[in-house]
């Protein structure tokens, strides 16, 4: 760690008791994104399909709403993150519950609800109309299921730097949450299709706009469809809702020396909100999550057709590289957490993305060579791939690490609670950095086709440029590193 990483100006800490997690307790902790994660992949995964094969909605105005409720859920995370950090700790509920919890246990039932009757909104009475009674459920239903995400999600991960005073404790706590993320993701797929059956094939199989698959016509698979879906998701909700519960009643409330994050005067957060902002070191960090946000979200969306329509897989090799990736990214947990406890948790993530940048152009100079065998251009790029998997694992752990300790530094400077804030301005710029992802990613392969190469490499040039910027930005980003001589486990 160099000079510049440990200097910073002496205040006192706002926190009583400098704690750490033991692996029980992070397990419980990372509950929580597993049941958030599980209903949100419903959402990601089905909702054009839903609601414009489905209800009947007009394409258009889907993707226009959709688009802006994304917006809205990216504003409600500095808003009820700062709010929860202006909750005073000496009112009745700060007491019993402290700063984060009230807004969970208020914002997680109303998220279920709102998820539960998003699948449930009645289809249009002519397909493919802009039904009044339909458009207007839509756009009041998924605002709210936006509202109360940002209510439940932003005080969520806002405990982290509260609940872990450690930075080797950090990175162990997030790369759990990593784990329990995976698991919901991968679970979301499967749940909707054990219920589905054959008709998730006929979903997956008809374009959006089909008329097949509208449920306003009670003889149409769609019918069925609407039905089973709204089975899933109260499946789902049930689930999320014990993993709040276990999360909540489970993890502890950090002990703060006094109330001085709260706001006595007013809990107006609009004067805070810049706070992140215009701090030099929380925005660099910012801009880095923001930039490489894009390439995240863009692997997400390309990796199985990358596989099936590029590298051109038979089945034996789809399945073995499908295995290849997940080996790679299970056994990068440990590597990355040896690597951050060696030479520190901003070095580790310096290697993760020039890693990350080498793969990517690697995988350009790959798909564009003409020269190689076919066997040797499937094995190395699903060599490159994986690669790439395991930054990605990277990039995921080592975040909000970094990120708490750059809220300690402000908390510290500011002799206030600023992790609300500070967790949503950066959650904020995460949601818009997927929306600009996802934009970039379905431009260019509605553009050339998702089985031409030219679209990939775009995004893939994309990418690494993207990442190769954030290297010198975060390496300006200073980091303390403090560490507890103290184990519980």
């Amino acid at each position: 760690m160099d000079n510049k990483d440990k200097m910073i100006t002496e205040k006192k800490s706002i926190y009583a008791e400098e704690s750490i997690m033991s692996t029980k307790q992070m397990m419980a902790y990372s509950f929580g994104v597993l049941g958030f994660t599980l209903v949100a992949s419903l959402l990601s995964g089905f909702v054009l399909k839903y609601a414009v094969s489905i209800l009947g909605l007009p394409p258009f105005f889907v993707g226009s709403v959709y688009s802006t409720m994304l917006i809205l859920s990216a504003f409600g995370g500095p808003f009820f993150g700062g709010l929860s950090d202006n909750l005073s700790l000496e009112s009745k509920i700060g007491k019993k519950f402290g700063k984060r919890k009230p807004f969970m246990i208020i914002g997680a039932p109303l998220f279920a609800i709102f998820a539960v009757w998003f699948w449930s909104i009645k289809p249009c009475a002519t397909f493919n109309t802009l039904d009044p009674v339909t458009a207007i459920q839509f756009i009041f239903v998924l605002a709210l299921y936006r509202i109360f995400e940002s209510c439940t999600v932003s005080p969520y991960y806002a405990m982290i730097p509260e609940i872990s005073r450690d930075e080797n404790n950090r990175v162990k706590l997030t790369s759990y949450a990593v784990v329990f993320s995976m698991i919901a993701g991968t679970l979301g797929m499967f749940i909707p299709l054990m219920f589905l059956a054959g008709a998730a094939d006929l979903l997956e199989a008809l374009p959006e706009g089909s008329a097949a698959l509208w449920a306003g016509n009670p003889a149409s698979p769609g019918a069925a469809i609407y039905l089973q879906l709204q089975i899933v998701i109260i499946l789902m909700v049930i689930i999320y809702l014990i993993c709040i519960a276990i999360m909540i009643i489970t993890t502890k409330n950090p002990k703060m020396i006094e109330d001085r994050g709260a706001d006595k005067r007013s809990l107006n957060v609009l004067r805070t909100l810049k706070d992140p902002f215009a701090d030099k070191n929380a925005f660099r960090y910012i801009i880095v999550s923001f930039l490489n946000t894009i390439p995240l979200t863009s692997f997400m969306y390309l990796l199985f057709n990358f596989l099936d329509e590029i590298l051109h897989l038979n089945s034996i090799m789809y399945y073995s590289g499908m295995f290849l990736i997940f080996v790679m990214m299970g056994a990068s947990f440990a590597f990355w957490g040896k690597l951050s406890k060696k030479k520190g948790v901003k070095n580790a993530y310096i290697v993760c993305l020039y890693l990350s940048a080498t793969a990517l152009l690697l995988l350009q100079l790959t798909i564009t060579s003409l020269i190689l065998p076919e066997l040797i251009y499937q094995i190395l790029g699903l060599a490159l791939l994986s690669l790439w998997c395991v930054t990605i694992i990277g990039g995921q752990i080592f975040p909000k690490a970094v990120y708490s300790d750059i809220i300690d530094q402000a908390e510290e400077r500011t002799g206030k609670s600023q992790s609300g804030n500070y967790s949503g301005a950066s959650g904020f710029l995460n949601t818009l950095g997927a929306a600009t992802s996802m934009m970039i990613s379905t431009f260019f392969i509605g553009l050339f086709g998702k089985d031409n190469i030219w679209g990939y490499l775009i995004i893939f040039f994309i990418s690494f440029c993207l990442v190769a910027v954030t290297i010198p930005i975060f390496k300006g980003v200073v980091i303390v590193g403090k560490t507890i001589e103290k184990q519980t486990e």
